[in-house]
């Protein structure tokens, strides 16, 4: 295993270097000057003044610590910015607690697709879009591996989809009741034109053991948690899964084919988690623009934040305002399709 994550973290970094790619404000490579505290000066706008709280939807030492992690230590070495990250049990109260604070630069944070899924089903009251103010696209979750219990009744994507459409809604998928998992299956199973059975499974942790134990018959997980598991025999991987134009190459050139992404395999169908920074509503443009420049640098090749991202499997960048707003909101519209045909959809209006 040790060999292949070296292998992972090397070429998630190339991975992550390929989010970045698209229109010209974009950037991945090290911007200029560096120095986040902005001359002051006729229409400029200096930020920080002062420690800056970071707020994180998640506990400590778990995934979404890690990546806030990464990234504000990255932050930090390229724009001399202090921050003070306050951890979250409740994604939702990380979420209101952001969009409560003062719209000052002061109080940030970092979100995931669950500031949508939860919105979307109805267990959030906070707006994605009225009650925030996004303030930068920093990545995704990378690949995430389709694996079924070792003994299911199909190998191939191929052949799990034909019995999927011959035993309609019998296929038991592990997942949250209303997060993000259930989101990805749902596009998966919306993709795929098939119709699962779904059954709590919330954590990765559990749909491992569940796969091993034969009680659920698909489940995600990570690539490396997929290639440890099937290695040892206790699950079969079907397929891989992320976003849009991915291959498996980009994260492991020597992979089977069945690490193939399913869109290699003919399937119009893409599905990531993906991480922004944001702020509280009614932050002045300006403000924003100063803030998502300060971080330009932490998509460069080698830095903090992209090789913390890759030890983990996950793809790392940087993305301007204009762009990490219609991702964020064409992932929300998305969401949104996917909560409706899963019978979710409940927003608070």
């Amino acid at each position: 295993m040790k060999k292949v994550m070296v292998v992972l973290m090397a070429l998630c970094t190339a991975a992550a270097l390929f989010t970045g790619c698209g229109k010209k404000e974009e950037g991945t490579q090290a911007a200029s000057g560096g120095n986040a505290q902005a001359e002051a000066g006729a229409g400029q706008v200096v930020w920080p003044e002062g420690a800056v709280n970071f707020s994180v939807p998640g506990k400590a030492g778990g995934g979404s610590d890690m990546t806030a992690r990464y990234l504000t230590s990255g932050w930090s070495e390229v724009a001399d910015v202090n921050f003070s990250v306050k951890n979250f049990d409740s994604t939702t109260a990380c979420f209101q607690d952001v969009a409560n604070q003062k719209p000052d630069g002061r109080n940030i944070g970092l979100a995931h697709s669950a500031i949508m899924t939860e919105y979307v089903a109805g267990s959030s009251p906070v707006n994605p879009v009225e009650d925030l103010t996004v303030i930068a696209a920093v990545g995704n979750n990378g690949l995430r591996c389709i694996a079924a219990r070792s003994d299911a009744p199909y190998d191939t994507i191929d052949e799990m989809v034909a019995y999927a459409k011959e035993n309609p809604g019998t296929i038991k998928v592990g997942s949250s009741p209303s997060g993000t998992v259930k989101f990805l299956m749902g596009k998966i199973e919306q993709g795929f034109g098939i119709t699962f059975n779904y059954v709590e499974a919330s954590q990765e942790t559990d749909r491992l053991v569940n796969l091993a134990g034969g009680f659920i018959d698909i489940g995600t997980i990570s690539l490396s948690n997929g290639m440890e598991y099937e290695a040892a025999g206790k699950l079969k991987v079907l397929g891989t899964v992320g976003a849009d134009g991915v291959k498996i190459v980009d994260f492991l050139p020597d992979a089977p084919e069945n690490y193939r992404t399913v869109q290699e395999m003919g399937y119009d169908v893409a599905a990531v988690t993906s991480y922004y920074v944001i702020g509280p509503k009614g932050m002045d443009d300006a403000l924003v623009e100063a803030i998502n420049g300060s971080m330009k640098e932490i998509a460069a090749t080698g830095s903090t934040f992209i090789d913390g991202m890759s030890d983990m499997g996950q793809v790392g960048g940087w993305h301007g305002v204009e762009d990490s707003r219609r991702m964020y909101e064409e992932e929300l519209a998305s969401m949104i399709e996917v909560g409706k045909n899963l019978g979710l959809y409940n927003a608070q209006q």
